[in-house]
């Protein structure tokens, strides 16, 4: 049998600050939904990014319009 291979230090430090990110872009996008009463256009306006960009992040993190009220 071979032996499992343990990410480096270093990787795992790269790992926790993406992870990171993602949470303040969660929290981020989240917190301007509700800001918006749920709104996408004038939510992806006011983060600066397309609506298409807005619907996938929503998606990828789980998020919905009616969740964030």
């Amino acid at each position: 049998s071979r032996p499992v291979a343990v990410p480096s230090l270093q990787r795992r430090e790269e790992q926790q600050a993406a992870s990171s990110l993602q949470d303040i872009e969660k929290r981020a996008i989240a917190e301007a939904l509700s800001a918006c009463g749920g709104n996408i256009k004038l939510t992806a306006s006011r983060l600066g990014i397309a609506r298409n960009t807005l619907y996938r992040k929503m998606k990828d993190y789980g998020l919905t319009p009616v969740e964030t009220r």
